[in-house]
């Protein structure tokens, strides 16, 4: 009869293949094996192989060609550009990707390397130990509207544990290993809100319409409701918040008062509210950019895509070439998939020949490295015509993921100073995990069942 598939997984971290397996096991398929792929791991009896990223699915070594699954590939990513798809068609194999798994935890990615930029390795007030409450709960004393989107910032950059991230980066350390599948994402955090006063309005509006975050609060006021605030009894504020702003001076904890400091301390230039944005490529994750950008953040958004999404138009979101949408922009983001068309789209001459704002623009990359004509870019940033460059795919890291050696252009990017960089870690979540197993198992049953 008609059963469960036999599956083999290769290439991904521990914790992305237990999870799968286990997920894939209770759905009624049969885990082969999960593991490293290789000649002597490459499994002709399996049905379906599942990869996270495999570099001998293409090339001349190509395992392709001599062993092959039965009925063909899911790759657990977005893209197939390392895959080759002459042969997928060659052999007659079925071919599918899970593009949505990983949306928004790049997407939020996007924004810690943003931030990351204009705060560098500054610590505002909230992150002291000194307001550290029961082990991990965050509070933020003294709240005032005016820090809202400072402590978003930090928030979201303690939360892609970014600077662990960065050090990885730093040692060109390309291992795809467990560490950054703990992420959080902010969409997934429980925010407290005490206090009803205005100070908590702006916060509120950052992090419910531009990341979807739970927020709770104790009494909520007529001026918090329209952001969906769940009212929760005093005990339930305190255990279920990870972070805590009160917004009142008549807070008091175990009795005693919670000292009230203004001790927060940041450059107003930081701030990206309200200023220009663009965003290269409105796809599942530019989409989800455009929208924290706009909803989240009250940016002026002006977008460049192929073809044009129409529910960001009716948010407010313009469209435009890449030379009008980056023109006087505070921040770029891109995200585009990687073309013909697109590579080397963001080049240094287009952005040495478009007028800026003030202030040089932070370009954002968390695409693929082709779509930076590095080396212009580089000339740029070295010169301050650009004022930083976040990314998480280094320069040519094709042989990183190899475990090759840098080379010299990659080790400039990194030692630079205006350079923020990841490991290609956008996509780890825990969050992204658990849709990874979802969407990894709705899209076996696209491949059929096999006979047992």
């Amino acid at each position: 009869m008609v059963g469960g598939l036999r599956v083999a997984i290769y290439d991904t971290p521990n914790v992305v293949g237990k999870k799968l397996s286990d997920a894939l096991r209770n759905a009624g398929h049969d885990v082969l094996y999960s593991g490293p792929l290789n000649n002597q791991t490459a499994r002709s009896d399996a049905d379906v192989w599942l990869t996270k990223w495999s570099f001998r699915l293409t090339g001349p070594n190509n395992i392709l060609l001599t062993t092959r699954p039965r009925i063909g590939i899911l790759t657990l990513s977005v893209g197939t550009d390392h895959i080759d798809e002459s042969i997928i068609d060659e052999f007659h194999l079925k071919l599918s990707t899970c593009p949505t798994s990983y949306s928004n935890s790049v997407a939020e990615h996007a924004f810690a390397l943003a931030f990351r930029i204009l705060y560098g390795k500054s610590t505002i007030g909230p992150f002291s130990d000194k307001q550290t409450f029961s082990g991990e709960q965050i509070i933020f004393p003294n709240f005032s509207d005016k820090f809202a989107e400072a402590a978003v910032a930090h928030m979201l950059m303690q939360c892609r544990q970014l600077e662990a991230s960065i050090g990885r980066a730093n040692a060109y350390n390309y291992a795809r290993g467990d560490a950054p599948w703990g992420n959080q994402e902010l969409a997934s955090t429980t925010v407290g809100i005490f206090g009803h006063t205005r100070n908590a309005a702006k916060l509120a509006k950052i992090l419910k319409f531009g990341f979807g975050a739970r927020l709770i609060g104790l009494e909520v006021g007529e001026n918090l409701a329209a952001f969906g605030i769940e009212e929760v009894p005093l005990d339930k504020l305190l255990s279920d918040s990870q972070y805590l702003f009160l917004c009142d001076d008549l807070f008091m904890i175990s009795g005693a008062r919670v000292p009230l400091t203004d001790s927060y301390v940041f450059d107003q230039d930081a701030l990206i509210s309200g200023s220009k944005v663009a965003v290269l490529g409105t796809g599942r994750i530019g989409s989800i950019i455009a929208r924290i950008a706009k909803l989240g953040f009250g940016c002026d958004v002006v977008a460049y895509n192929r073809s044009e999404d129409n529910g960001l138009r009716e948010l407010g979101v313009r469209y435009a070439d890449v030379p009008e949408a980056v023109q006087n922009a505070k921040i770029i983001l891109v995200a585009l998939p990687s073309t013909k068309l697109t590579e080397g789209l963001v080049s240094g001459k287009l952005l040495k020949a478009i007028p800026m704002a003030k202030s040089a623009p932070i370009i954002v990359n968390v695409a693929r490295d082709v779509v930076i004509e590095t080396e212009g870019v580089y000339r740029l940033i070295s010169n301050g015509a650009v004022a930083g460059y976040g990314t998480d795919v280094l320069p040519r890291d094709k042989s990183l993921w190899a475990g090759g050696e840098p080379d010299d252009l990659t080790r400039n990017f990194v030692l630079h100073d205006s350079v923020v960089a990841t490991p290609h870690e956008a996509d780890a979540s825990r969050q992204s995990l658990e849709r990874l197993c979802v969407e990894s198992i709705r899209k076996l049953s696209e491949f059929g069942g096999s006979y047992v």
